[in-house]
């Protein structure tokens, strides 16, 4: 059984949901979107940056920039975007499901600003905000916004793909309806709706609620998992050849059945690891099944978020954002990982 092992723990954030490396492979990024009450807190997400040292590990973080709702998910541009230069941090912020400071379900659907956050690495300043949520241009061309999104990525040309549960809009003044399934956000369509053009972007369906994404650009494909138990497809391993959304190339199931999921990496090898939100890290085998790696030492991890993972010196490391547990955990991944 392949094997992963702790060789560091990063105590002392706030609820880490997602982790991502930068370019070059020089640092961690992950984003912190503290819970109050039966939401996301509003103003207190942020995302913190750490080091990667030459053996791997990874050093003290430092705050880029506080102040964010409820981040769930973030990816680094390696092309521009409409606006956004080359390099852009691009978080994606809000819910359905936020608490203002007193821990009270905010429902007034004008207050929500769900949609894609451009920072800039550097200076931690905010740059300009591309509203998906209710109202957006964004949801009109297509027909429904973003509600309770789970996770984003972006491939090498700069197409963003965000994954959303469509979840909590009836509560909301007005309503709204969402449906579960991941956009597809091209370079031209941000363009044009920074200009204040319409737009639709391409989307599919997810019935069993999409979680983490993962694009992994040295084999041009998009990972994503389905985070509800329900079923094999609720808990399971998806690769779309190239992120086309055309329905040109067929959607590969590379492991199913295996409860709910929160995110998946592709080392550098090949090797696809998904975390299971029962504690575990597992990776596809034979017959659409998955094998759980066998962790040391031998705990369940709290509730795992969206992991990233790089190497040094021929060994792969994997950072795991535990949001029960207010932690990082650093793995050494085995050879054969």
């Amino acid at each position: 059984m392949a094997r992963a092992e702790v060789r560091q723990t990063i105590d002392g954030l706030k609820r880490p949901t997602a982790a991502v490396v930068k370019p070059g492979g020089t640092a961690v990024l992950v984003t912190e979107a503290p819970v109050r009450g039966l939401g996301l807190a509003l103003g207190e997400g942020a995302v913190r940056r750490y080091s990667i040292r030459q053996d791997g590990s990874l050093a003290d973080g430092e705050l880029v920039v506080a102040g964010l709702d409820g981040p769930v998910g973030l990816t680094v541009l390696r092309a521009p975007v409409g606006p956004w230069p080359e390099g852009t941090l691009v978080v994606l912020v809000g819910s359905a499901a936020v608490s203002d400071a007193e821990g009270r379900p905010v429902r007034e659907a004008a207050l929500l600003r769900i949609g894609l956050q451009g920072i800039d690495p550097v200076e931690g300043s905010l740059l300009e905000f591309l509203p998906l949520g209710p109202d957006s241009a964004a949801a009109g061309a297509l027909g429904h916004p973003v509600l309770g999104p789970t996770g984003l990525a972006s491939a090498g040309d700069g197409t963003l793909y965000v994954a959303d549960s469509g979840a909590g809009g009836e509560v909301l003044r007005p309503s709204a309806t969402g449906r579960p399934g991941i956009w597809r956000l091209t370079p031209g369509l941000v363009a044009r709706l920074f200009e204040g053009g319409e737009a639709a972007a391409e989307f599919i369906p997810v019935n069993n609620i999409p979680g983490g994404l993962y694009f992994d650009r040295d084999r041009d494909a998009l990972l994503f998992v389905t985070s509800n138990s329900r079923g094999p497809s609720g808990g399971a391993i998806f690769r779309l050849g190239g992120g086309d959304f055309s329905g040109r190339t067929p959607l590969e199931t590379l492991a199913h059945d295996l409860r709910a999921l929160n995110g998946v990496v592709v080392t550098e090898r090949g090797q696809v690891i998904a975390a299971r939100a029962v504690g575990e890290l597992t990776t596809p085998r034979s017959r659409l099944r998955g094998r759980n790696l066998r962790l040391r030492p031998d705990e369940a991890l709290l509730s795992p978020g969206q992991p990233a993972v790089w190497s040094r010196g021929g060994a792969s490391f994997l950072a795991v954002p535990e949001r029960a547990g207010d932690r990082i955990r650093v793995f050494r991944l085995a050879g054969n990982l």
